[in-house]
């Protein structure tokens, strides 16, 4: 019965009873250590460009880390999972998950490097960074909203000369506003959602 339960479904519109969220609000405000420095590591998609949330609810579970596009959980692992006992939870814990089709990477808290991070994703999702610098793609920067956009090339369109400068972007003189003959940027004032 693997796939039974829709991956969209666990970021969005997924039934989570109000003590996991209160939890695992807790625990995104209290982590630990190793937490903190996988998710330094981790957000922004930092690592192969991969897109990470931390302790989310998943069927009940608080995972440490989960990426939705690639279906994939890490977990970090400190002495707590050494016990027989937390052993056997963890694996029950991980048949569940592989039954939604998640696959689940455990890291042990002394192995946590950005190497070691990169290595191992970049091995189950086979993804890999090119020119050593972390990002899949080194023609790539981030626009404002944190998404990815190709980076500007020579190849701009020219603008039209039948507009009037003002609706070009031009200076009064004619000339392009900007160099590479791009219109320029949209107004970025310091309004964000929620505050005026």
């Amino acid at each position: 019965m693997r796939g039974w339960y829709p991956t969209h479904r666990i970021t969005n519109g997924q039934p989570v009873e109000e003590a996991k969220k209160e939890l695992s609000r807790q625990m995104r405000h209290a982590p630990t250590p190793s937490e903190t420095l996988a998710w330094s590591l981790l957000r922004g998609r930092q690592i192969l460009g991969l897109k990470f949330r931390r302790q989310q609810v998943i069927l009940g579970f608080i995972v440490d880390f989960f990426c939705a596009e690639e279906k994939l959980v890490l977990e970090i692992d400190g002495s707590c999972h050494d016990p027989l006992a937390a052993k056997v939870s963890d694996d029950e814990r991980t048949a569940v998950l592989a039954q939604m089709d998640l696959r689940v990477v455990r890291i042990r808290n002394e192995e946590l490097s950005k190497e070691q991070l990169e290595k191992v994703l970049g091995d189950v999702t086979g993804r890999r960074t090119s020119a050593g610098n972390g990002s899949p793609s080194p023609c790539r920067e981030r626009g404002l909203g944190g998404e990815v956009v190709p980076e500007r090339g020579p190849e701009v369109e020219a603008v039209k000369s039948d507009d009037p400068p003002s609706q070009r972007g031009d200076s009064p003189t004619g000339e392009p506003a900007d160099p590479r003959g791009a219109a320029p940027p949209a107004r970025v004032g310091r309004w964000r959602w929620g505050m005026r």
